[in-house]
């Protein structure tokens, strides 16, 4: 598969979020940055020495690889994952940055879409690096915490699925709208959207 082929990551979280979003994403127009992307950046510097004292509380860190890129040749994603840390046992620890804060049953309930995302970052990150997982988390910069995720066979398959389906929307098949409308009033695409109530 060529360089070319590959799709981002982070369209992952969209078609959870909403498949339609994807679509629009990959078919219409690239999203611009958002101000909570841009905020997120800005404040990634800030946090890192936080993040390595709390890893560092659970973990015998050796390496710290910041804005990784991972690729997933196998499901044709690619991406740059805010945190791979290599440990002294040779597995990896993959850890993505939000704002909002989040819980561990949120993210396999109603932040599902953020899970997904953190779920194919470490799929591409397996493969990259040759490494097993050791554990994944999310860093909530609002509550400046961790929230450890357990990297299911469930949550596995929900990327292979995402990927597949993001591959078929980039060529030209239109997903049905997600069906909680209330997503609609935040979606940058709600103007053009048919499906918005």
């Amino acid at each position: 598969m060529s360089s070319t082929e590959y799709l981002p990551i982070t369209l992952v979280k969209e078609y959870y979020w909403c498949p339609l979003k994807a679509y629009y994403r990959l078919t219409i127009w690239r999203t611009r940055p958002t101000e909570s992307m841009e905020t997120g950046k800005q404040l990634q510097g800030m946090h890192r020495a936080r993040i390595i004292e709390l890893l560092e509380k659970h973990h015998a860190i050796r390496e710290t690889l910041w804005e990784h890129p991972v690729t997933s040749k196998r499901l044709g994603l690619a991406g740059r994952v805010d945190l791979v840390a290599i440990t002294t046992k040779e597995t990896i620890i993959v850890l993505d940055m939000k704002l909002a804060p989040t819980t561990r049953k949120k993210l396999l309930t109603r932040d599902k879409h953020t899970a997904a995302q953190l779920a194919a970052y470490t799929v591409a990150a397996e493969e990259t690096l040759r490494k097993p997982l050791e554990t994944a988390y999310i860093y909530t910069i609002e509550n400046q915490e961790l929230v450890e995720l357990k990297i299911t066979p469930m949550l596995r398959r929900l990327v292979e699925h995402a990927a597949t389906q993001l591959h078929r929307i980039n060529q030209g098949h239109q997903p049905a709208p997600t069906p909680s409308r209330r997503k609609c009033a935040t979606c940058e695409y709600n103007t053009i959207c048919p499906h918005r109530r």
